[in-house]
Parts: C-alpha cells; structure tokens; sequence
C-alpha cells in the first residue's frame, strides 16, 4: 500500500467515525455492511435501523469550510434538507440532520465541515451501479411514465437554488464560438444530477438530491440520455420519453453542457468508452450552427 493508498484509508476511517458520531446523534443502528464512498471520498453511506426497527439510509458529506461557505458552492451543501420543498416526485424522505466542523489533519490543519443526513431506504434496485449505463434497466412502462411525471414535477418547484452555473465547462471543453451559440435560452429547476446510479426501480424514485436547483432547461433529460449512450436502445427509449424536451433549441443546448462535463472529467481519464460516444453525439449540433 503506497502514500495514497494510506490517506485514502486513513480517511476512510475518519468518515467511518463520522458516520457513528452521527448515528448516535440520531438514535440509530448502523448496518454491518460496509459503508458506499463517495466521488473522491467527499461522502460516506450506510443502512441503518431506527429505535423502531425500521431501515434508514444514513449518508455524511464534507468539504473544507473555505469552500462549503463560499457563494457559488453554498447551495449544494444544503440540497438534502433543501429538497423537503420539492413536491410530487418520488424520493427518500428527509428524517434528521446535523452539522458540524473539525481540524482537517490533511489539509494544514484547515477546517474541514461535516454534514450528516438520514433519510427513509427506499425498496428497490439503483440501474446502474454508477453513472454510466451499462445494460438495459429492464424497467416496467409504469416506471418510465413515472419517471417522466417525476422530472417533470422538478421543474415546477420555485427555488432560488442553483445546479450548475452555466457556460464554464462548455467554453473550455468547446471554446469561447460554441459557448456563445449554446448559451442557455431557458432555466428551469433541475435534479441536476440525473444519472443513472440515481434511479431506482421497479417503483421509480430519485436518489441523491445533492445538487438540485436553478439549471439549463433541460438538463436532467439531457444528463440521462448521454449516460445511457453506451446502451442505445436505453438511449433510444429516453430520447423518445423526452422527445418534447431534447429535440429543441433548449434541449440541444443542454445536450452540449451536459457532453461538456462528461468530457471535462474524460480529460482526467473519466469514461474512457463514453466519452468518444457523447462527443459523436453532440458533434452534429455543434456543426449545425456553423462551428463544425
């Protein structure tokens, strides 16, 4: 086990203790399975049981608190409780949390926050066991007419949270001619981060309400097809759901921002098979307006 390999598991023990410092706090009962990390171990989750016995998902986030406090990153730290506003879409229910804040021992000893949220366990099955789609999710009709109501229902919530600010990843992924010509013409509010690890079934339900709020219209249906790329009729079956929405000025432009955060991470060697198909993907968009 080299230097990183240690970090990486000293760190991990620390979000173990967090997590155990939350339940505590909550009165539950952690499972015994091993905690799910997070994207570069910014987060930690586990099952849990209530004083009744009844399952729980137990989830604790963190962040330096330079950068949970700073402007632009403050929505996402709250998305969680924040989503008891969002009405008529299938979710975890939001039971509990707390935060608080510590000495980070890797970073100088900067302060580092601690966010920590228990939220009902819902039955089912994730698509994906991340992101990216990978085979067909084998999903009753009743679960697309769901998830469609669902992203719908999204958008009708009033919020001034944001998603995502937009027109950075574009203008760097494409340049600053293809950020001007997709500049979004509509916002409207978003889960945004609709991928497929987010989605449960047979009964449909949204996970990880992290990052919902104020996005390019169009962005949730934009981030579920281009994930599902690598499984085309997937891909298809999407595209048809959301037809309304994709196959307009809004949703080309969001079909670009959302290729240009898929191919930002491919540059640091994210989704090496993906990446190839989104970019052949959004490539006639771009073309069409004279950018080719």
């Amino acid at each position: 086990m080299d230097e990183t390999d240690q970090a990486d598991e000293q760190f991990r023990r620390w979000l173990r203790q967090a997590l155990g410092r939350a339940a505590g706090r909550f009165g539950l009962v952690l499972g015994e399975v091993p905690p799910r990390y997070g994207w570069r171990l910014r987060s930690a989750g586990v099952p849990a049981l209530d004083a009744r016995g009844t399952r729980c998902w137990l989830r604790v986030g963190t962040g330096l608190e330079r950068w949970v406090r700073a402007p632009v990153v403050g929505a996402f730290w709250t998305g969680i409780p924040d989503s008891r506003a969002v009405r008529g879409v299938p979710r975890p229910r939001v039971l509990a949390g707390m935060e608080w804040s510590t000495t980070d021992w890797t970073r100088g000893g900067q302060r580092r926050c601690v966010r920590a949220d228990a939220t009902t366990l819902l039955a089912g099955r994730a698509c994906s066991a991340d992101d990216e789609l990978r085979a067909p999710p084998a999903m009753p009709e009743r679960w697309w007419a769901a998830l469609r109501r669902g992203v719908t229902a999204i958008t009708r919530t009033s919020t001034s949270r944001f998603a995502c600010r937009a027109g950075t990843g574009v203008r760097e992924v494409f340049g600053e001619r293809v950020a001007a010509a997709f500049a979004p013409v509509g916002f409207a509010t978003q889960h945004g981060d609709l991928h497929w690890a987010n989605l449960i079934g047979p009964d449909c339900a949204l996970l990880d309400w992290e990052l919902w709020g104020v996005a390019p219209v169009g962005t949730d249906a934009a981030t579920l097809y281009l994930f599902a790329l690598r499984v085309p009729e997937t891909a298809e079956r999407v595209w048809a759901q959301f037809a309304d929405v994709l196959d307009t000025a809004a949703g080309h432009t969001a079909l670009v921002h959302v290729a240009s955060r898929i191919l930002r991470h491919a540059g640091h060697g994210r989704y090496p098979e993906l990446a190839p198909l989104v970019l052949e993907r959004v490539r006639p968009l771009i073309a069409a307006r004279g950018l080719g």
